[in-house]
């Protein structure tokens, strides 16, 4: 066998098993992780390149800007924030303060990275793609449906209308 050869079914085999471990992972968060339910705020329903689409704005990132001043520091430095959200019995999130170093929290909370970006703040799942002609069933979304893992990232799960029921 040439040394090319062999070098490429190596490589093959280090991206299997990259990918493999990648997807374990991201298995593993769905079935662990803890289901929030964040209320979705305005969003676009249409993407004219990437067909039935929808972009995802939540309410707690306006909560938190609207709980800080935009002149604070945190903002100007244009850094993360960790926030602290009250998580019902329900599984809805709702943002309660940002976070102050070293602070600890109630059983009933949790909290939420939101990632600076250069338009502003995310969650890290801000897209969520569905079956072309579904759109009407996806318009009477309310709530995101995030899995949060013990660590702190989140991963998309689903839309929910206003009884909390997944929309399929």
């Amino acid at each position: 066998m040439s040394r090319d050869r062999t070098a490429l079914l190596i490589s093959g085999a280090l991206i299997t098993i990259v990918f493999g471990f990648m997807i374990i992972e991201k298995e593993r968060h769905l079935s662990d992780g803890e289901l929030l339910l964040l209320e979705l705020g305005p969003r676009d329903p249409r993407s004219l390149i990437q067909g039935d689409y929808m972009r995802l704005r939540y309410a707690v990132i306006d909560d938190t800007l609207d709980a800080l001043s935009y002149t604070d520091p945190r903002i100007d430095r244009e850094e993360d924030l960790i926030v602290v959200v009250r998580v019902d019995q329900r599984h809805v999130a709702e943002f309660s303060r940002v976070a102050s170093d070293g602070e600890k929290l109630a059983d009933d909370e949790r909290t939420l990275l939101l990632r600076h970006k250069s338009n502003g703040y995310a969650i890290g799942a801000e897209t969520f793609l569905f079956q072309e002609g579904a759109r009407p069933r996806f318009e009477q979304a309310r709530y995101g449906g995030v899995k949060r893992s013990r660590s702190g990232s989140l991963l998309l799960v689903g839309l929910y209308d206003e009884e909390l029921a997944q929309i399929e």
